[in-house]
């Protein structure tokens, strides 16, 4: 039977509260932010980007191991100025938890000694954090300063592959939205829009198609309402058979507008079917004709080179014309893959 070795851990948690400050209660963590955790070896944030007044959840979370633990020692850093402190519910089982913050120093703290948590199924902490009204427009980062679990027998100390995340505070949010078209000798029902902010995070739509009799293209619309005014994006439109179309912009302070008609692979001149005049238009931008791809202004449409490229490689080549016309012709080609 192990020996319980209370006294080093009272000593410890006496000092640890010393330094933290008056304890708060102890809560229960949500089971959807406990989801959100599941991921995180360290500490995460439910939403990276927030506005003013805004409220958002940060998690500290230890994944599940083989160790027991004995102590567990938590501290995260944050800029009060910025941020404020509206519930901090870490639960943990022990004869001696404490949890406390401060608005006033920007801290979170729990302490637990005599702990003997199993961590079969990993530990989880939340803070549900206030941004406050006349925080300034930039990225703040809340750091885990300290992060200890302690095991009596193999003195297991924990090391977090994420010890910082940064949110970011910023302006307030616009509308984009837009209208998808695409023309289908083949019914094409549904399309995805993935909406990217420069910092590589992206929100994703499914966009329902419609046939429509007077324009003879199929159509749909989407819409982001929580984009950043002023700010750059990509918005990326696909299909099925289709070439995905992006286009990179920025944001208005209210909306933007930004349609995105698709065409399918190799259907260069748009009408719905991949035949022999694609082909052609891809032989006459070779040659430096004028064509659906570059016309008489001398202006190459990125774009539509892409939906004319359908073999591997870098560029467009005659390669790209043949496989059109063996597609036609009933051969083996790279539509058969398509």
């Amino acid at each position: 039977m192990r020996k319980k070795r209370i006294l080093p851990h009272i000593v410890a948690l006496i000092a640890a509260l010393f330094i933290a400050g008056l304890p708060h209660g102890i809560g229960i963590l949500p089971t959807d932010t406990v989801a959100e955790a599941t991921e995180i070896d360290g500490i995460g944030a439910t939403r990276e980007r927030v506005r003013r007044g805004d409220t958002f959840d940060i998690v500290v979370n230890v994944p599940a191991t083989n160790n027991t633990a004995d102590t567990v020692d938590i501290r995260i850093a944050f800029d009060p100025t910025v941020f404020e402190v509206r519930s901090w519910r870490p639960t943990i089982n022990g004869s001696d938890v404490m949890s406390n913050f401060s608005n006033t120093d920007g801290f979170l703290a729990l302490v637990a000694a005599n702990v003997y948590a199993n961590l079969n199924n990993g530990l989880t902490f939340t803070a549900s954090m206030k941004v406050k009204t006349n925080a300034p427009l930039s990225t703040y980062e809340f750091r885990l300063s300290r992060a200890i679990i302690d095991n009596y027998d193999t003195k297991y100390r924990w090391v977090p592959q994420t010890t910082g995340i940064n949110v970011r505070v910023s302006n307030e949010t616009a509308s984009v939205s837009g209208n998808v078209s695409l023309r289908s000798a083949a019914p094409i029902t549904v399309a995805t829009a993935v909406l990217r902010d420069s910092e590589g995070h992206s929100v994703s739509q499914n966009i329902t198609l419609g046939y429509n009799t007077r324009t003879g293209q199929y159509e749909g619309s989407y819409r982001f309402d929580d984009a950043e005014s002023g700010a750059d994006y990509t918005i990326t439109v696909s299909a099925p058979g289709c070439r995905e179309r992006t286009e990179t912009f920025n944001t208005a302070y209210s909306l933007t507008i930004l349609d995105m008609p698709v065409n399918m692979y190799g259907d260069v001149d748009g009408d719905g079917d991949v035949t022999a005049l694609d082909a052609t238009q891809i032989l006459r931008f070779l040659a430096g004709s004028p064509s659906e791809i570059k016309g008489l202004d001398g202006i190459t449409d990125e774009y539509l080179r892409s939906v004319g490229h359908v073999t591997a490689g870098s560029i467009l080549t005659v390669q790209d014309a043949t496989q059109i016309l063996r597609y036609r012709a009933g051969f083996t080609s790279v539509f058969d893959g398509i």
